[in-house]
């Protein structure tokens, strides 16, 4: 065989991990997912091919194959099954809407979701972080300590409630509604390997999980429909007034009564489990982390002259962001993405063939651990994300949000409710994590921290208080 011979097989041929007879890598993956496919990529590269139980798949992993693969987006990459099922949640919102549809409905919901948007929304964000710092003190003030991943569900519910609604949740539905979020989040992934094995009769096998997570799932919608129900969608700033009186440019008609409301299920489930989850993590790492608590801390005093951030001073919390986007690089909420090779058009990555049909796993997970991108990817280091170093990093090593055309809509409102929250948290208490506490993954729908986030607060003291410049 010739040099070039060799060079083009090596081109065209994809390794692959058989994993166990007849079940593949099921087994692995039903024990951890992140794990095994972290295995999986450091075994065998940045694209690998894979079996599972009635099915193929490919996971990748590579900067520069994630571009190739989301630049070509669809037909040749569309979204599969296992995200067609969470249309019992989402139904045709934006998380499952393909082509030509997607395409309307982001360019009718974009501009809901613009930085102008956010910034009218600051003072509700403000007035809810403003309730949970309350709160914190009372705990402070009786001497108990606070479940970060409970506490972040929360301030999250909160803050959603009055951006989508106005505020029409009771704090007895939002906790039903946090605690039928939760449910569904870990029992959908159960759905996935439920039809992995069984395929499509598993949808109808009636086993624990799939009875808790309809329950669950019938407690989350006749609270989103008695929300909407209650709310004024009429007037008024908050998202179901804007989703109503939207209009699409080419008909000038309006969303229909389906689809405003799957989008209103999609942003309010979306828009709460993810940040929640990311809040947790941040304050778990910062717990962790002395020397940055102390640096956000000091950031915080320093920038912040009132008692909320204003919309100028929250974009000069600089070290606060780098700690939020260094948090969703090693704990992304969407820590796997699926999409499918077309089973009508020929699909290839690098040169290579993709079999027709099959499973695509993008995992952020993965990607944001590669020692290539990121030296040391497994310790904390938010100063990775300042400008200077981004500059010189491919950007589709980091893919917290997506990337792309499908990249989150939700970004830009995610990130100024975590730095406002981070902020505001840390400007006001010392916290560090419980003694003997252990904190690991737990990956259903989303990532978050199992079981819980443990802190033991104390009120942080004004004198001798350092400058971020110090640090």
């Amino acid at each position: 065989m010739t040099v070039e011979e060799k060079q083009h097989q090596q081109r065209t041929s994809i390794p692959f991990d058989k994993g166990w007879p007849l079940f593949g890598k099921l087994p692995p993956l039903l024990k951890n997912i992140i794990g095994t496919f972290s295995k999986m990529a450091a075994n065998h590269g940045g694209l690998v091919e894979f079996r599972l139980p009635q099915d193929r798949g490919y996971l990748v992993s590579e900067p520069q194959l994630i571009k190739e693969l989301m630049l070509s987006g669809e037909p040749k990459f569309p979204k599969g099954k296992y995200t067609r099922r969470m249309e019992a949640i989402f139904g045709g919102g934006l998380i499952t809407a393909e082509g030509a549809n997607w395409r309307r409905q982001r360019k009718l919901l974009a501009p809901i979701f613009s930085i102008d948007s956010i910034a009218k929304w600051l003072p509700k964000i403000n007035e809810a972080t403003e309730r949970l710092l309350k709160q914190w003190n009372a705990y402070v003030e009786a001497g108990a300590g606070v479940d970060a991943s409970a506490q972040s569900r929360m301030y999250l519910q909160d803050v959603m409630g009055e951006i989508m609604f106005g505020n029409v949740i009771t704090k007895e539905e939002a906790s039903r509604a946090a605690e039928a979020m939760t449910i569904v989040n870990d029992t959908l992934v159960e759905e996935f390997f439920r039809t992995t094995i069984l395929g499509s009769i598993g949808n109808f096998v009636p086993t624990p999980g799939a009875r808790r997570f309809r329950r669950a799932l019938r407690d989350f919608n006749r609270i989103v429909d008695d929300a909407i129900r209650n709310a004024d969608c009429s007037e008024g700033d908050h998202l179901i007034a804007q989703f109503r009186t939207a209009r699409f440019a080419d008909t000038g008609t309006s969303m229909s009564e389906k689809q405003f409301r799957d989008e209103v299920a999609t942003f309010f489930f979306a828009g709460q489990e993810t940040t929640a989850n990311a809040l947790a993590w941040a304050l778990y790492f910062l717990a962790e982390n002395e020397t940055e608590q102390l640096k956000v801390a000091a950031e915080a005093r320093q920038v912040i002259a009132g008692a909320a951030p204003t919309w100028e001073e929250l974009g000069k919390l600089a070290f606060t962001r780098q700690v939020v986007l260094e948090t969703l690089r090693l704990k992304p909420p969407a820590y796997a993405v699926e999409r499918r090779t077309s089973s009508s058009v020929n699909s290839e990555l690098r040169g290579c063939p993709l079999k027709k049909g099959a499973l695509v796993v993008i995992a952020p997970s993965v990607t944001h651990m590669n020692p290539e991108a990121w030296p040391s990817p497994e310790v904390f280091q938010p100063d990775r994300f300042e400008k200077d170093k981004l500059r010189a990093r491919d950007q589709y090593a980091y893919i917290p949000f997506g990337a792309g055309a499908r990249k989150c809509i939700g970004m830009n409102l995610s990130l100024t409710e975590l730095t406002i929250a981070i902020a505001m948290i840390t400007r006001e208490f010392e916290y560090s994590v419980s003694d003997g506490a252990v904190v690991s993954d737990k990956t259903g729908l989303t990532l978050r921290p199992f079981p819980e986030v443990p802190l033991t607060l104390r009120r942080r003291s004004m004198a001798g208080s350092a400058t971020a410049d110090q640090f």
